[in-house]
């Protein structure tokens, strides 16, 4: 039987040795000093046997940090690559003040050589009354650290539950460094806030963010907060698998100050399901903007939410007020909004209260503009914005709502082709394959686009068939397939009008018209000569024009 002393790679005699059991641990530790190179035992080496136990000794990131470990046989970063809180007292079952005062001895360490801080996933709950301060690395993207504060926290082995208690509540729970500390992250951790703190996770200007595999539940005010101010920005974000359950306000918050144009662009949002709002204060919503900074570049641009679900209203024993949200899911009250996509899906209500009422799928309020927008929303109970989809405030935008097998297109500018050059390209088309079909008494056998009044339930159609161009009106186009369909006129191929739902068709031009022009019962009126008898008016018969005596 043997057993196998591992330590860390790289040194100058390799410190790996199968041993025999029976050999005496005293014995063996003197063999390693007498016959190794006492250089290998330094604070540099990974493990020393000593009398019996692996023995970690102070890093070099340790020493640099002034951080003395507490217990040493727990492994060091150098043997993992992260920092185990258990090294420097903390764990699960130890006092919140004891894994707070590991938290942050921890965060050092992991500042001098960007490696994450790691919480070890058991049964049981990591207890923290403390906040958690990642400030970030000092370093650019690729850089070497610089020493200030580890910016990633991971769960280890599994997804470790987190408790926080008794934070003061003008404090954020988990604060984000600033503009020099890129690629903080957050992963694979379930955190109950328990309503203690302020807002929960803030951001305030680490760009390269990865927030990953997190349950965030009961926080006090706002969840997933992006709050920048000055010259410092939040770009390329990504946020990915998060739930938020049961927040205080908003799930999701952005916020702009300051006049150096700050900004928060270039943002990816993957599976962000929430499950209440307005837990304690009224007027919450699924995402909210806000926004007091000046300069040309402060906006927020450039955002894609692949998925997000909502559903507010959930009460619990940290926050059982439960008030009634936002008129709809998604808020800006000040700012610049430009291109963002969401798909999502949720019932808007408030669960046991009073509904929101009649809202759109985006409130915009104060000063904010909002261009670029678009929202694809499949809705369930009491979604009553959904009738009303996109407020006209919105330039450039579409809103799709399918709860009730209805669909809203709200207005759109469409910026065209340069009239300048050779381009024969259209500004918009609409375009659909298959072979066309004689038009019957509703539209829709070929491409075609309507104009509608959803209050007066009227409407107009123009259908494309043949290259022909149809022109339809109804009385009520609400109804879905059972919309009532007029033909009311139409354009022939050929450039003839013919007025109603009949076949005669009426053309203009100048000279004689040419004998294919037109079928028969058609009419042609004829421009140049319109002071000579037999040259005004032509019929069509039997295949052949006649001018009219008139």
């Amino acid at each position: 039987m043997t057993t196998t002393l591992n330590v860390r790679p790289g040194l100058s005699a390799p410190l790996v040795n199968s041993i025999p059991s029976t050999w005496d641990p005293q014995w063996f530790r003197r063999w390693i000093t007498d016959f190794l190179n006492p250089q290998q035992i330094t604070a540099g080496a990974a493990a020393v046997i000593d009398a019996g136990n692996i023995h970690y000794d102070i890093s070099p990131a340790e020493s640099a940090a002034g951080v003395t470990p507490t217990n040493y046989s727990i492994s060091s970063h150098a043997q993992i690559g992260g920092c185990l809180l258990e090294r420097y007292g903390g764990g699960i079952g130890e006092s919140a003040t004891l894994n707070s005062a590991a938290f942050v001895q921890a965060s050092l360490v992991a500042g001098q050589c960007d490696c994450p801080i790691l919480l070890t996933a058991n049964s049981g709950v990591w207890s923290f009354n403390s906040p958690w301060i990642l400030t970030g690395t000092s370093q650019n993207s690729g850089g070497p650290p610089t020493g200030a504060l580890g910016a990633r926290v991971q769960g280890y082995l599994g997804r470790p539950e987190v408790n926080f208690s008794g934070i003061s509540n003008t404090t954020d729970v988990i604060q984000l460094g600033g503009i020099t500390m890129p690629q903080v992250a957050i992963q694979d951790l379930s955190i109950n806030f328990q309503g203690t703190g302020r807002d929960a996770i803030v951001n305030s200007g680490s760009s390269f963010a990865l927030y990953e595999n997190l349950f965030l539940e009961n926080c006090a005010r706002d969840t997933d907060v992006c709050s920048v101010s000055g010259t410092a920005f939040v770009q390329n974000r990504t946020v990915r698998n998060v739930y938020v359950y049961n927040t205080g306000r908003h799930a999701r918050r952005y916020q702009l100050a300051g006049s150096g144009g700050a900004f928060v662009n270039e943002e990816l949002t993957e599976n962000f399901n929430i499950s209440g709002v307005s837990a304690l204060t009224a007027g919450g919503a699924a995402v909210y903007m806000t926004s007091s900074a000046s300069g040309a570049g402060s906006k927020f641009a450039n955002h894609k939410y692949s998925k997000i679900s909502w559903d507010n209203g959930y009460q619990s024993s940290y926050l059982p007020s439960g008030q009634i949200p936002a008129v709809s899911p998604f808020v800006i009250d000040s700012g610049a909004l430009q291109n963002n996509v969401i798909e999502g899906a949720g019932g808007w209500e408030n669960t046991g209260a009073v509904s929101p009422g009649a809202g759109y799928a985006i409130l915009i309020t104060g000063g904010a503009t909002v261009s670029g927008f678009v929202m694809r929303a499949g809705l369930v109970t009491n979604s009553y914005w959904g009738s009303n989809g996109i407020p006209p405030a919105v330039t450039q935008g579409l809103a799709e709502e399918t709860s009730f097998n209805r669909e809203t297109r709200m207005p759109m500018t469409v910026l065209g082709n340069n009239t300048s050059g050779t381009s024969v390209l259209p500004d918009y088309s609409a375009i659909r394959t298959g072979a066309a079909t004689t038009p019957g008494p509703l539209f829709g056998q070929d491409a075609c686009g309507s104009l509608i009044n959803s209050t007066s339930n009227t409407g107009i159609t123009w259908l494309q068939w043949n290259g022909n161009v149809i022109f339809f009106t109804s009385a009520n186009p609400n109804s879905g397939a059972s919309a009532t369909w007029t033909q009311i006129g139409s354009i022939t191929a050929t450039g003839g009008f013919r007025p109603g739902a009949g076949f005669s068709a009426i053309y203009s031009g100048t000279g004689a018209p040419s004998s294919g022009l037109g079928a028969n019962g058609d009419y042609y009126f004829r421009q140049d000569t319109p002071g000579t008898s037999s040259q005004r008016i032509y019929i069509k018969a039997s295949g052949s024009w006649t001018a009219l005596t008139v």
